[in-house]
């Protein structure tokens, strides 16, 4: 064997020495390691959570989070990490706990695919997992299209739950804009590391009005619980059948005997059962003249700020809708005024009450009135019709006539005659000037420094500089500071907001909702307020903070709630009322351009 072939077969042998020399630490530090994954049960019943636990134990101090694989059957929330100690014949070692809950979407066997860890060059996985879903016994006997029963506000104890969510609805069968209470539960029999979190409800195709929110002490066949209670009143826009999803609770419980050096407890995630409500149409016969659209129990009230004025001059006129029902589709009130006299058009806002059973409120009309002649007019009784759902009929209230008392107008006062003002004489000019005898003055040049042109050739470069320089500050604050951005770019925004909704007047669905979104962003981009998170307090609040005129509020939450109607199609319109609507739109917000 000569010195070429032997270098060819000492070489490789060398390299692979290498490389698993090089690999070696990284083989035995995985093999000090323990990763797993469990699950508390394998076998779960459709709308209860599973727990899955995933342990790193041994020698190590700081580790990645495991990659989960896709686990499309089941909604996964993750619970947290705690970490434990021990230290034994001199040799200190670790564990650390990812949980995870999960909660099935549809019953069926599932396999939880390996879990992976990557750690120091080593990649690490669990085994696979399968998980049973069943249903119940009452899931099992539900007809397909048949909706389920709502569970029992009070389940049985024997189950021995310790905490457990429940939903209730005032009816299950209502008219369109009906107020339907809607009631969400938390029990809480055992001792809770942090207060419990819960998802708001999808409430799509209702007006939603949160009444309360409440925690007291009850006590249920013997066993003394912590209910927490969200209370809501809906009003469905439309009929149809509808379902209020499914709610989620999740708190964290003490875990002690099954983790005892855990300090992080143990994520628990409790659901109620998803709510099926139908919603038919009030009736359409022997609908007054006086129905804009109340359903609910009202009475109807009237008054006016002065009952004599002079003419030519404004006298309000409040009309109040209260009770309980829908007041957002409660519509202007008709007033039938003869004579002489100028009606603007109504501003309202809604009041809602505190009340523990019910959404009560009112609805306010506010009416300038200008008479034009004089003598006494009277304002005729402003009728009012609601559909009442308890008696399943119409009914229509009054006001009472109100007399107003107009005197002539002032004369205004008459200017002061025959005082003259004597003006002072002054010299203009002199009578002589002498004649010039130098026809070619000498020229004289001036120093060059007091030169113009010279002086703004040696400051263009000055002032190009300092022009750079707040170009370049404008721009960095632009970038830092996303509420000046907003600020900025929010007059640009709503200008082609509005010219976009003049092209929509042939389409008044897409007018209304252009026109709803131009007003709500241009208050979130000019007050740094996220879009999504408008609300009328909201709104009412950001603009007074900022000294808005009253009546510019009224105007901007009067075009809101009827672009709101008028897309639900709870509102009437012409092409003249968008005309107005817009015109109005454009006056308010160009104050606030101003602000």
């Amino acid at each position: 064997m000569n010195l070429t072939e032997l270098k060819h077969k000492i070489i490789p042998v060398i390299l692979s020495i290498a490389v698993l020399y090089f690999l070696l630490p990284f083989y035995l530090l995985a093999q000090n390691i323990n990763f797993s994954a469990s699950c508390d049960r394998t076998v779960v019943t459709l709308g209860e959570s599973i727990t899955l636990t995933v342990t790193v134990s041994g020698d190590v101090a700081k580790v990645p989070q495991p990659v989960l694989p896709e686990l499309k059957d089941f909604n996964v929330y993750s619970s947290g990490r705690n970490q434990s100690f021990s230290f034994i014949n001199g040799k200190v070692s670790s564990s650390i706990n990812y949980t995870y809950t999960m909660i099935p979407v549809k019953p069926g066997k599932f396999a939880i695919s390996p879990i992976k860890l990557q750690y120091k060059g080593s990649t690490l996985q669990t085994d696979t997992i399968f998980v049973e879903v069943v249903k119940t016994d009452q899931q099992s006997q539900v007809q397909p299209g048949v909706p389920q029963k709502q569970r029992a506000i009070v389940p049985s104890l024997q189950e021995e739950k310790d905490i457990f969510a429940t939903v209730s609805v005032s009816k299950r069968k209502t008219y369109v804009g009906e107020q339907i209470i809607f009631i969400l539960r938390f029990y809480q029999g055992i001792q809770l590391l942090s207060a419990p979190q819960y998802t708001p409800p999808d409430f799509s195709g209702f007006w939603t009005e949160k009444i309360r929110e409440d925690q007291a002490y009850r006590n249920i066949e013997g066993r003394q619980y912590l209910v927490y209670e969200i209370k809501y009143a809906l009003f469905p826009i439309a009929s149809g059948e509808y379902t209020i999803p499914a709610t989620s609770f999740s708190c964290q419980i003490e875990d002690f005997f099954s983790r005892p050096f855990s300090f992080g407890g143990k994520r628990k995630v409790v659901q109620t059962n998803p709510v099926s409500i139908t919603v038919v149409l009030i009736p359409k016969q022997d609908v007054p003249k006086s129905f804009t659209g109340g359903v609910g129990s009202f009475n109807i009230t009237s008054k006016v700020d002065k009952y004599t004025i002079n003419q030519n001059e404004p006298v309000i006129l409040y009309v109040e809708v209260c009770g309980t029902g829908n007041f957002k589709g409660i519509e202007d009130p008709i007033i039938n005024i003869t004579g002489d006299i100028k009606i603007y058009e109504p501003n309202s806002w809604i009041k809602s009450e505190d009340n523990v059973n019910e959404f009560r409120g009112s609805k306010t009309f506010e009416i300038m009135l200008i008479p034009e002649t004089v003598g006494e007019f009277i304002i005729p009784p402003v009728e009012f019709s609601y559909f009442d759902p308890s008696v399943q009929k119409y009914i229509t209230k009054s006001t009472d006539p109100i007399t107003i008392k107009v005197n002539p107008a002032k004369s205004p006062d008459k200017p002061q005659q025959g005082i003259l003002i004597r003006e002072e004489i002054q010299t203009t000019g002199k009578d002589i000037r002498f004649i010039k005898t130098n026809f070619f003055p000498k020229i004289e040049k001036p120093p060059l420094y007091n030169n113009i042109a010279y002086l703004l050739f040696h400051l263009l470069p000055v002032i190009c500089f300092f022009i750079l320089l707040r170009i370049k500050t404008y721009k960095e604050r632009l970038s830092k500071d996303i509420g000046y951005a907003r600020a900025r770019s929010a007059p640009s925004k709503l200008k082609k907001g509005l010219r976009r909704c003049e092209q929509l007047k042939d389409s008044p669905k897409e007018f209304y909702s252009q026109l709803f979104k131009s007003i709500t962003n241009y208050i979130g981009d000019k007050f740094n307020i996220p879009t999504p998170g408008l609300t009328k307090d909201r709104i009412i609040e950001s603009l007074r903070a900022r000294g808005a005129d009253d009546s510019v509020i009224k105007i901007l939450l009067y075009l809101l709630e009827r672009c709101e109607l008028i897309q639900f199609g709870m509102s009437s319109f012409s092409i003249e009322d968008m005309v107005q609507d817009l015109d109005k739109a454009k006056e308010a917000l160009r104050y606030l351009l101003k602000k």
